[in-house]
């Protein structure tokens, strides 16, 4: 696994008493086959207000990397994430998923992207499969298809028939 540093990347030093592990991981379906690399962020800068949360970060990260990002409460982890996730815009430097800038086409790169926040933000009352339907559709994916990729999702998640039967409010952190 890939770590940036964001203790070095925002202070320049690697002390640290307490941090937070955040882990990005992209599935980009047919993006992913011809683009290299997947992920490039060049001089990203964001404030918000008086607080600078991005002063410049720079990274790349290519197919098949998980990645993890380091760094204490206020470092730019999750601000990041959300840049990259097409959720909040960049107020300057470059950040593109498969080579889609997303100042330009950030709905574009949304499609094909999932964020999952630390804190869980999904409606605890739904079953797991009845929340991969919910999103696939939101996608756009519909009959065999959406059959498909929620068969693959399963799949790669390891979440077997009676986990996926079961409610989202009644799975521990590890699923």
């Amino acid at each position: 696994m890939k770590v940036i540093d964001f203790f070095t990347i925002f202070s320049g030093d690697n002390s640290f008493e307490k941090c937070e592990l955040n882990l990005l991981i992209i599935a980009l379906a047919e993006l992913t086959d011809n683009c290299w690399p997947i992920i490039e962020v060049v001089n990203l800068k964001k404030r918000f207000g008086r607080i600078q949360a991005l002063k410049g970060i720079s990274f790349s990260i290519g197919k098949g990397e998980i990645v993890g990002f380091l760094g204490p409460n206020g470092a730019g982890k999750s601000t990041t994430l959300r840049i990259l996730s097409g959720l909040i815009p960049a107020d300057s430097g470059e950040a593109k998923v498969c080579g889609i800038d997303l100042a330009q086409e950030e709905g574009l790169v949304r499609n094909h992207i999932g964020y999952l926040p630390e804190n869980n933000p999904l409606p605890e009352d739904l079953r797991v499969i009845e929340y991969l339907r919910f999103r696939a559709l939101l996608k756009g994916l519909e009959g065999s298809r959406l059959n498909e990729r929620i068969k693959v999702v399963l799949d790669i998640c390891d979440l077997e028939r009676k986990i996926s039967e079961r409610k989202i409010g009644n799975l521990s952190k590890g699923y």
